[in-house]
């Protein structure tokens, strides 16, 4: 035990602890000790080794309780244990620890449980440990949540008639096989949504095998979005997927077609002939017009080809009100006289205008042709696109709408007649041994209705003689121009192409008609994206005749 020395002593005042005396000695600051009974060594005792000590010296450590002898052992000296300690002999081993084994978790014991203790759970093959509330699963590393095999879409557009479910599907696994449970909740900036607090815009969420049913409100007060999380929970982590959901109230009238694209769900009204666009609420749309395609001219050596209708592609917003939507029916071919002379009524008429939202795209021209009294009858005729001029003359071709197509080409003497306009100019007929009448321009392509489509081609002029070559219509629908023995081709219906130009009609004796415009110009479509807010930024269009998609 411990010696409890006097505090403060004096120089040479003893103390006698036992059998040992010890005396001060306050120039070294030391007790030093005899054995009681004599012939004993000397022994200090302190807490620090002493100071200039000789060999032979005794140390009791009164901290530590051991002896020390100073030694030298002929190379240096050093105190040393008096009696080194013999270490004791090595206990018996414990009983090596074994969690209990369960088949589940749900098998594990809910009660009389003491924190730390331990579970195992072959079926996933994990354990787990009582924490006093509940039994948590123990990581042997990273822990890693489920994987998303089925994304959900970034955006989601509700049906707005309060009764049909649209759907959010989420699918995935656990790596380590843990199943998957499913759950969701929404969130509008710091407000927070759950099964028992819905968004404005929802009167019903359910959730069966990670597909979330939603059935949104048919108020137009609750238009608007928030963001829906769908969660895929392997009990410890869950792993989430962020959708943006919107209640939107949408123009109705047309034809409807949806598609997706990037994420984001898109609507597209389609008019295929004149009807009214009905805007409840402020929307962003993209618009595609296209105007009735112009009618081919007939010669006898190569009428001109129709010309496109005006094509007009763009953006604008939508108000609250009733939009009528025309839709311009196709210019008629030049029809075929009974018999010679022909001196009038050998070109075609110009396409009917489309109109849409205050926009108008101007019918195509008309191809000219060869017979008429007046020069004008010749030359192919103005419009979106300008006709192709006739054979006779090398007539020109007709003048475009600026923005809404290209010029027709000019017929050539003695060869054929040009080709209509549309997105691209309309070719002149070829002269020398060619002899060949020019093909029509080529339309626009527009991905308005989901597809990459092209429309607005212009019509083929007709050939002059049997070694010629009739021009090709314009692609997009624009129709091939005569030849000796088969007439032209019409422009193809609800696409704004023009029709081709008749043949030589020498042979057959009666002469083919030119040929007709597209039927009704296009149809006009309207293209808004379903994710957009009611009254919101994106962006919609329209395609060829007059369109628009949600937007």
């Amino acid at each position: 035990m411990a010696v409890d020395f006097p505090t403060s002593p004096s120089n040479g005042q003893t103390f006698t602890s036992g059998t040992i005396t010890y005396t001060y000695n306050a120039t070294a600051g030391l007790w030093n000790s005899a054995a009681s009974g004599g012939g004993g060594s000397s022994v200090t005792v302190s807490d620090t080794a002493p100071t200039s000590p000789s060999d032979g010296d005794m140390w009791y450590n009164s901290l530590s309780l051991k002896m020390f002898v100073y030694y030298n052992d002929g190379s240096s000296s050093q105190w040393v244990p008096a009696s080194p300690q013999q270490a004791g002999a090595t206990g018996p081993a414990g009983a090596a620890g074994s969690p209990t084994s369960y088949a589940n978790l749900a098998a594990f014991p809910s009660s009389g449980n003491t924190v730390g203790d331990m579970g195992f759970a072959t079926d996933t093959k994990s354990s787990y440990m009582w924490d006093g509330v509940a039994w948590q699963r123990m990581s042997m590393g990273p822990q890693i949540g489920p994987r998303i095999t089925t994304t959900p879409a970034a955006t989601h557009a509700l049906n707005n008639d309060g009764s049909t479910v649209t759907t959010i599907t989420m699918a995935a696994v656990d790596e380590l096989g843990f199943p998957i449970t499913y759950d969701w909740d929404a969130y509008s900036g710091s407000t927070l949504y759950s099964a028992s607090s819905l968004p404005a815009q929802l009167t019903s969420v359910t959730e069966s095998n990670g597909v979330f049913s939603l059935v949104g409100s048919n108020n137009t007060s609750n238009a608007g979005s928030f963001v829906f999380r769908s969660k895929a929970s392997d009990g410890v982590l869950f792993t989430p997927a962020i959708t943006t959901v919107t209640l939107g109230f949408y123009p109705t009238g047309g034809v409807v077609t949806n598609y997706s694209s990037g994420g984001i769900d898109y609507e597209v009204r389609t008019f295929n002939s004149s009807g009214s666009l009905d805007v409840t609420a402020s929307i962003d749309v993209d618009y595609l017009i296209i105007a009735g395609g112009g009618g081919g001219g007939m010669a006898d050596g190569g009428g001109g080809g129709g010309g496109a209708g005006g094509y007009l592609t763009g953006s604008t917003t939508l108000s609250v009100q009733s939009y009528s939507i025309v839709i311009g029916a196709g210019g008629a071919g030049a029809p075929s006289p009974a018999a010679a002379p022909y001196t009038s009524g050998d070109r075609g008429t110009q396409g009917d205008n489309s109109s849409a939202f205050g926009l108008i795209a101007i019918g195509g021209g008309f191809g000219g042709g060869e017979h008429n009294s007046t020069t004008t009858g010749r030359y192919g005729g103005d419009g979106g696109s300008g006709g192709g001029g006739a054979r006779l003359f090398q007539s020109l071709g007709g003048t475009a709408t600026s923005g809404q197509g290209n010029n027709g080409g000019t017929g050539g003497q003695n060869t054929g007649g040009g080709g209509g306009g549309a997105g691209q100019v309309g070719a002149n007929a070829l002269g020398g041994s060619n002899q060949s009448g020019g093909d029509g321009g080529d339309g626009l392509a527009s991905t308005i209705t989901g597809t990459s489509v092209i429309r607005a081609g212009g019509g083929g002029g007709g050939m002059e003689s049997t070694t010629a070559t009739f021009g090709a219509g314009g692609a997009g629908g624009g129709g091939f121009g005569g030849y000796y023995t088969a007439g032209p081709a019409n422009g193809t219906a609800n696409t704004g192409s023009g029709g081709g130009g008749s043949g030589d009609f020498n042979n057959p004796s009666t002469p083919f008609a030119g040929g007709a415009g597209g039927s009704r110009g296009h149809s006009t479509a309207l293209r808004l994206e379903r994710s957009d807010r009611l009254g919101g930024d994106p962006g919609a269009g329209l395609p060829p005749g007059c369109g628009a998609r949600p937007g």
